[in-house]
């Protein structure tokens, strides 16, 4: 009996972006991560970065790559830690026209990393133990 492949699963980690160079490579190395991870449980998964402005690629673009490389599922993940102006206005319009643009890829918005508790409670422990060890 043939298995059927599970879908191509893009995830999108979209930050603010910066004219500054390497202003990316701490969120690429947390793209890579994220990508070994989702890989070893099976999920077939391409992770990348975007920049909501000031930098390439941006939202468009990465998710035209996302789907030149099939993926069917996309997940955009705001790293972000609060839910600004982009992400409640523009944001969720660009996923709108994205979703126009193809039809047969599933698109969606995932809280920004600062609205989900577990990162909120490992980066507060964090920053406490940091603040705790300078005295």
């Amino acid at each position: 009996m043939k298995k059927t492949p599970l879908p191509i699963q893009g995830v999108i980690l979209l930050a603010h972006g910066s004219r500054a160079p390497g202003w990316d490579l701490p969120l690429k190395a947390w793209a890579l991560e994220l990508q070994r991870r989702l890989v070893e449980h099976g999920l077939d998964s391409r992770v990348t970065v975007a920049a909501l402005s000031m930098a390439m690629p941006d939202l468009e673009v990465a998710v035209g790559e996302l789907v030149r490389d099939c993926a069917t599922d996309i997940r955009v993940i705001p790293a972000l830690l609060t839910r600004g102006a982009h992400l409640r206005e523009d944001v969720p319009v660009q996923i709108a026209n994205l979703r126009k643009i193809y039809p047969r890829v599933t698109i969606a918005l995932s809280p920004s990393l600062g609205e989900i508790e577990e990162v909120r409670r490992a980066a507060v422990g964090v920053l406490a133990a940091s603040l705790l060890r300078q005295g």
